[in-house]
């Protein structure tokens, strides 16, 4: 057994797709389907619920799946997609209902993040040949993203007269901010996971250049 199977079994406990935890993620994806189309076809506060619901299961899967002990390299790798799929299809609903409105701004702070996250993933790809190892920072950060995109949508929903909206819009400001600290402080963690293995790759090729006759 090579040391790389090793530690991909030390890691996960399990190598089958068929888990509780898997499962709720690809609940998550149809949820999220399911809220949006509810909101294009005009049922705009069922879709939102829906999708409010499905962003707040997040966290689920992934302590399901510590808890009953079934973490898997599928499940690993398909959360992530999932986070930005659901992101990516609440802000492309959001920027269509909210353009051009001030709240484009708190849109503009997440979509920033998200970008970023992303090219410090495949950075570390490109380095490494492997994924990031997710921080806990970067799982707050988008547990806060997630409802505040949402909650974005909710305002769509009332009266601009009303102090309702004032109250959804002023929790999501605070939502983005949170998830953009929290992002940021992910953002870092990551690099200095790349810088890491950047510097043992240096320090491989220079013993093996060393050795060489």
């Amino acid at each position: 057994m090579t040391d790389k199977v090793a530690v991909e079994v030390k890691k996960f406990d399990t190598t089958s797709p068929w888990t509780w935890a898997n499962g709720i993620t690809l609940l998550r994806v149809a949820g999220m389907i399911w809220g949006a189309v509810t909101y294009l076809h005009g049922n705009m506060q069922v879709g939102v619920v829906i999708l409010l619901v499905a962003s707040l299961t997040d966290w689920l899967d992934g302590t399901i799946a510590r808890r009953l002990h079934q973490t898997s390299k599928l499940g690993a790798r398909m959360d992530p997609v999932v986070d930005k799929f659901f992101m990516g299809t609440a802000v492309t609903l959001a920027a269509y209902k909210l353009w051009p409105s001030w709240t484009c701004v708190l849109l503009a702070i997440i979509i920033c993040t998200e970008l970023t996250i992303a090219w410090s993933a495949v950075r570390h790809r490109k380095v490494a040949r492997d994924y990031l190892q997710v921080v806990w920072v970067g799982k707050i950060g988008m547990f806060a993203r997630m409802p505040a995109v949402v909650l974005l949508l909710w305002s769509t929903t009332i009266s601009s007269t009303s102090p309702w909206q004032a109250l959804v819009l002023l929790v999501s400001a605070i939502l983005t901010l949170a998830g953009f600290v929290f992002g940021m402080a992910a953002i870092g963690e990551y690099a200095q996971q790349t810088a890491a293995v950047q510097a043992r790759i240096n320090a491989e090729k220079e013993a093996a250049i060393r050795r060489s006759p």
